[in-house]
């Protein structure tokens, strides 16, 4: 299965939406799109929404990680939105967990409310 990227805006805040398989060979796409995605925000706050991630491995980690890292580099936040438990349980198994806060619903990303 491909991966599928959705840019759009919600309530001011620019939010990335990945769909489909993260794996080896969609790897590349999602480095290039992801890094395109954060040089461009200029809101305080980001959104990669993982809601339609079908499968992730752990490898992807890294993607996110490094986002994250330029995003707090520039004083901005990342936040994600993942209600898949298989999905948040890489993030969960590598230590991650306590690094990225996770949201259930974009609407919820960057209110502050609704932590999972």
């Amino acid at each position: 299965m491909d991966l599928g990227y959705r840019e759009r805006s919600d309530h001011g805040v620019p939010v990335l939406a990945l769909a489909g398989d993260v794996d080896l060979a969609t790897l590349p796409s999602l480095y290039e799109r992801v890094n395109r995605f954060v040089i461009a925000v200029e809101a305080p706050c980001a959104v990669i929404d993982l809601s339609d991630v079908v499968a992730m491995q752990p490898v992807a980690l890294g993607v996110l990680l490094d986002a994250r890292l330029q995003l707090r580099a520039a004083a901005r936040e990342l936040e994600l939105v993942c209600a898949n438990e298989a999905i948040w349980s890489l993030f969960v198994r590598s230590g991650l967990d306590a690094t990225f806060t996770h949201h259930a619903s974009v609407a919820d990303a960057c209110s502050g409310e609704g932590r999972a």
